[in-house]
């Protein structure tokens, strides 16, 4: 229910839901939860000769505005969590060549922001494992 994965004109995307999995309401450091999850992942894509394509992390949050004062804005806490799960895949032993990381806020929501399971499904960090052809194009 909190992992979910598709193709798309990027390449693999595997879709992780924040809430209650990876962070706190707010929060940019990683619960204990997001530990296993995040090892298994970089598993798959840890061994570059099964998986060479570069790996973006893509941080994403819902429309609700930022009060508690630790992030100015959703772009600060999309960019910090973004920053939190590649840091995560550097431990579990992905090349740093491979990785980048992106925020986009609540610019690209994958359902409405109108209703609290909508905000939850925008609130997730995805991990682009970029096609080829982008790669090539700088992409990573």
């Amino acid at each position: 229910q909190k992992l979910d994965t598709e193709i798309d004109e990027r390449g693999l995307v595997v879709r992780v839901l924040t809430d209650d999995l990876l962070f706190d309401s707010g929060k940019a450091t990683l619960r204990p939860s997001a530990r296993p999850v995040l090892a298994r992942l970089a598993g798959f894509v840890r061994d570059g000769k099964r998986v060479p394509n570069p790996v973006r992390v893509e941080g994403n949050t819902d429309n609700v505005p930022i009060s508690d004062g630790t992030f100015r804005n959703n772009w600060e806490l999309s960019a910090a969590r973004a920053t939190a799960v590649l840091e995560d895949l550097l431990h579990n032993g992905i090349a740093p060549s491979r990785l980048s990381a992106a925020a986009y806020a609540d610019r690209r929501p994958l359902a409405s922001n109108r209703t609290a399971h909508g905000r939850s499904t925008n609130r997730r960090v995805e991990l682009v494992v970029v096609r080829q052809a982008l790669a090539g194009m700088g992409g990573g």
